[in-house]
């Protein structure tokens, strides 16, 4: 078998494969060094600092898009840069809003839950470092959006693979040879992501011209609309898809005693990191659907296969991760004594088909969003809203409920986005 490495998917492959040898190597690690309610307050962390970076609403997708459009020359260059400059001034208020909402969710988090023991010393490694992570890391999204827009998505994704390497070893050899506490932990690996998203600036100064990077704010308020309009309504499609996966950690972490909370929030990790690495065939095309979407001369037909046919590698290669955690994940733990177990196999299978369907439902709203239609937002909302209530409302420390109450939903959304999905590859303008 022939690897190109010029090929979006191997280059996605290998990004991913780094952070899961990272994972692989650092979590056993931290499991025989940290007690269960230490593993739950990295994972909350974790949580909140993940939802936090949806509050773009969308922006990023969007800036992708007209980045996109704008290097197939289906955007005049004047009009694209006003929505560059208006998008600075947006990144720098949503960066600002997530960093107020993480200091308050994890304040409220820790204020309120004894059992994790975490002391009001504590708050600049757990509270304070991580917000200014989720402050910088926001930021940074606008350069990222611009180059993979620009076409440059093989080698962002090889210059962060090797940079999150040197972000591993620094991690590991910190712990091996230091054996720190858990909070001096927490604000070592925060400081040094912070670090870690600053190197999108120096790829961008390397890749593309000084005025599509350059931090101007000239808010001008006809293309701040322009943006805003499908923006927010796409935005609360990740908020309400992903997100909702980010806020039940959170009900759970807030709701259970740290040995169920702990062994959800690491089973659920493991399964982000299998759909990271399996979302490759598809995701790393988007850029290119997006533009065979715009192009005449490219058949609808055609272009349906190609999705169709990405969307099922995803599937299948989500399936093989699922399969191998469900049966072989506990025991891999055991070999290493770890302090934290995972679900039981039956909840881990249940939860993984779970995260196929939804998997599926997210490829299916990217691809209506090519043609800039977010119409299926309210559908979204009203499926987060309901979910995360009834699962707040019955969630008494027995996690099992959770899937039985997501999977009817999850179905029937899938099948409206589903034929929405091929209405608009076939026929929509």
């Amino acid at each position: 078998m022939k690897f190109n490495l010029r090929s979006p998917s191997f280059s996605s492959w290998f990004n991913t494969g780094v952070k899961m040898l990272t994972l692989l190597v650092l979590t056993p690690i931290l499991l025989s060094q940290y007690e269960p309610k230490y593993i739950t307050t990295w994972y909350l962390v974790s949580s909140v600092t993940g939802l936090t970076q949806f509050l773009d609403f969308g922006f990023t997708t969007t800036l992708l898009r007209y980045s996109s459009y704008h290097h197939s020359r289906s955007l005049d260059k004047k009009i694209y840069l006003q929505y560059l400059s208006a998008s600075n001034g947006i990144f720098l208020l949503v960066g600002l809003i997530g960093l107020v909402v993480c200091i308050g969710t994890l304040y409220f988090s820790f204020s309120t839950n004894d059992e994790l023991d975490v002391q009001i010393t504590d708050y600049l490694s757990t509270v304070m470092i991580p917000s200014f992570y989720v402050f910088f890391s926001i930021q940074f999204k606008r350069i990222d959006s611009v180059l993979k827009g620009f076409g440059h998505i093989v080698k962002v994704y090889w210059i962060n693979g090797a940079a999150y390497l040197i972000v591993g070893i620094i991690l590991v050899l910190y712990l091996k040879l230091f054996s720190p506490s858990f909070t001096n932990f927490m604000a070592v690996y925060y400081a040094v992501m912070i670090l870690y998203v600053f190197k999108d600036y120096f790829i961008a100064r390397y890749l593309v011209s000084d005025e599509y990077i350059r931090f101007n704010i000239e808010m001008n308020l006809k293309a701040v609309v322009e943006i805003w309009a499908p923006t927010w309504r796409a935005g609360l499609i990740s908020l309400s898809s992903v997100g909702l996966n980010r806020v039940i950690s959170i009900i759970i972490a807030n709701r259970t005693s740290v040995d169920v909370s702990s062994s959800y929030l690491l089973t659920n990790r493991l399964l982000g990191i299998i759909n990271e690495f399996s979302w490759a065939p598809f995701y790393t095309r988007l850029p290119t659907f997006i533009r065979d979407f715009k192009r005449k001369e490219i058949r609808r037909t055609y272009l349906l296969k190609k999705i169709r046919f990405r969307q099922i590698n995803v599937l299948v290669l989500l399936l093989i991760g699922i399969l191998i955690l469900g049966f072989l994940g506990n025991w891999a733990l055991e070999l290493i004594n770890s302090n934290t177990k995972l679900l039981s196999t039956y909840l881990i299978l249940v939860f993984g088909m779970l995260s196929m369907i939804e998997r599926l439902n997210s490829m299916n709203s990217q691809a209506i969003m090519m043609s800039n239609n977010v119409s299926h937002y309210s559908i979204y909302c009203l499926y987060s809203i309901i979910i995360a209530s009834i699962i707040y409302t019955l969630l008494r420390n027995d996690i099992s409920v959770i899937p039985y109450v997501m999977f009817p939903a999850a179905v029937l959304i899938g099948i409206h986005l589903n034929k929405k999905a091929v209405k608009t590859i076939l026929y929509e303008k």
